[in-house]
């Protein structure tokens, strides 16, 4: 018992609200036991619990002031603690002392005769008790509530004090860099005022050079221009050159086709001079204005040809026979060379030869009658006399006109044989 007395002291000692609470519930008490009183024994009619007693056995009633008396020494006797360490040592000691109300209740009997009272009261007493160990019980429990409720409080107040100690230090931290800006607010403000002339200079600096960069732009760009402006120029200027080139080139063409039509007109005209030159029988002449023509006109087919019929003409088979082959090499088709060919090897005694380029010529041109005359003076000398009149009679075929051949025909039909 004394354990929980000190157990309960320590709790007393730290509760808060709830326990006041506790307080005003126990004081509330005797109160509570008047309750139980008045219901155990009825002090008008005089009548406890157990028993009944009839109205008439009641032969006085005690007078008002001894009633009040009565009442009066109850509420002595039942006084109502004034404090609550009053309230709590009687509570963990257990151990009410009801003398006085014992007593009274006593004197109340003597006076009233009450015979069951003091048994009432007895169990009263006993019904109290268990109900103050039960508030007890129920205060541990909420005490040991409470006592874990405020020890986490107080590890929760240990936390906010290391907080507020951060808190300060943070402060003390904060008062010294104050103190250090206020110390060097004013070199600061010195320094500023420096910084800020030199960063005028600098913004000066800086538009000065941004006037200058865009100088240097549009320089640039004046630049470019004459850059772009030189390179068409000089693109206009190959062109040009290219365009002067090619009237160059063609007016050389045009001067070199005009000289070569100059050239050739030159060497047609010794072509032609030879040719009157030739049929009137004049062939050193001729062969003459034919190699005039030929300095002209290299490339002319036909001055080759009557060239070639010149030295013929004049003897000179091998001179005959060069210009021929030129000829016939540059046009393998012409009848006319073919024919000039079998002239030259008939007159070089190359019969066989002369048989065929005649021939060669006929195939070409059919038309044609100087081969089929030359084939029959060629059978004719070689007394081939029936092919000779064959080869002349599709001269005259051919050209009824030509009487030379004609009379040949004749004379050699006759027997007569010619020069």
């Amino acid at each position: 018992m004394k354990k929980e007395s000190t157990d309960e002291t320590t709790m007393v000692q730290a509760s808060t609200d709830e326990e006041e609470t506790e307080t005003k519930k126990a004081a509330d008490e005797p109160s509570n036991m008047e309750e139980i009183v008045s219901k155990e024994f009825d002090i008008e009619s005089g009548k406890g619990a157990e028993e009944e007693v009839p109205e008439s056995q009641f032969i006085e009633e005690p007078p008002e002031e001894e009633e009040k008396e009565n009442t009066e020494i109850i509420e002595q006797t039942v006084e109502t603690p004034k404090s609550t360490s009053e309230i709590k040592e009687k509570i963990v000691t257990q151990s009410i002392d009801f003398s006085e109300i014992v007593n009274s209740l006593n004197a109340i009997q003597q006076s009233v005769h009450f015979s069951s009272l003091v048994e009432s009261i007895n169990n009263l007493s006993n019904s109290y008790t268990n109900s103050i160990n039960q508030i007890i019980e129920s205060f541990d429990k909420m005490t040991n509530t409470v006592i874990g409720e405020i020890k986490s409080m107080s590890e929760d107040l240990k936390e906010i004090g290391k907080s507020l100690q951060d808190l300060k230090t943070i402060e003390s931290s904060i008062n010294e860099m104050k103190a250090s800006f206020e110390t060097n607010s004013a070199s600061s403000l010195k320094e500023f005022q420096e910084f800020k002339t030199n960063f005028s200079s600098l913004k000066e600096i800086a538009d000065n050079l941004t006037k200058l960069e865009n100088a240097m732009i549009k320089q640039s760009d004046i630049v470019q221009n004459v850059v772009d402006t030189t390179k068409s120029t000089n693109e206009s200027v190959v062109s040009t050159e290219k365009s002067i080139e090619k009237l160059v080139e063609k007016e050389n063409e045009l001067l070199d086709t005009r000289k070569k039509e100059t050239n050739i007109a030159i060497g047609l005209k010794h072509n032609d001079n030879g040719v009157f030159l030739f049929y009137n029988g004049k062939y050193d002449s001729a062969i003459n204005e034919f190699l005039k023509s030929l300095e002209y006109y290299p490339d002319n087919f036909d001055c080759l040809n009557n060239i070639s019929l010149a030295y013929l003409k004049n003897n000179q088979l091998d001179k005959a026979l060069e210009f021929a082959n030129k000829a016939f090499e540059m046009n393998k088709e012409s009848f006319l060379i073919h024919n000039t060919l079998g002239l030259i090897y008939l007159r070089m005694k190359e019969f066989p030869k002369s048989e065929e380029y005649f021939n060669s010529a006929i195939n070409i041109n059919k038309n044609y009658i100087e081969p089929y005359i030359n084939l029959g003076y060629m059978y004719k000398e070689l007394n081939k006399f029936d092919k000779a009149i064959e080869m002349w009679e599709k001269v005259v075929d051919l050209d009824p006109t030509n009487m030379d051949i004609k009379q040949k025909l004749m004379e050699l039909k006759e027997g007569k044989i010619g020069e």
